[in-house]
């Protein structure tokens, strides 16, 4: 069988080729790509920012843990100078506080400011 394939492929030099170079090349093709690209890793970090949107309320409620608090003070913080409000939702009524403010403003409204 070796040598079947030997002599054809001594009259058919194209099989050469395309059996045997052309793979070779698009790996070497692919390798040289997944190397020189820039990685997820190389891109700079991004920013979490509301800058480009309306004014607009981020309603958050924290129950009486510490941690939990802690967490919910990191929160509130997290958009100084910024055009975005939080709001502090007590008792657990967060539905509540959705809805009533859903019915208040509008649909329209509601959707692109909360």
């Amino acid at each position: 069988m070796f040598v079947k394939r030997l002599l054809h492929s001594k009259r058919h030099k194209l099989s050469i080729i395309s059996q045997l170079l052309l793979p070779l090349v698009f790996t070497l093709i692919a390798l040289i790509n997944a190397k020189t690209f820039p990685q997820p890793t190389d891109s700079p970090p991004l920013t979490l920012s509301t800058y480009n949107f309306q004014d607009n309320s981020v309603p958050w409620a924290a129950d009486n843990f510490s941690a939990t608090l802690g967490l919910a003070e990191l929160y509130k913080t997290q958009w100084p100078g910024d055009k975005t409000h939080p709001v502090h939702v007590t008792n657990d009524d967060m539905e509540l506080y959705l809805t009533s403010t859903g019915q208040d403003m509008g649909l329209g409204d509601f959707n692109r400011k909360i």
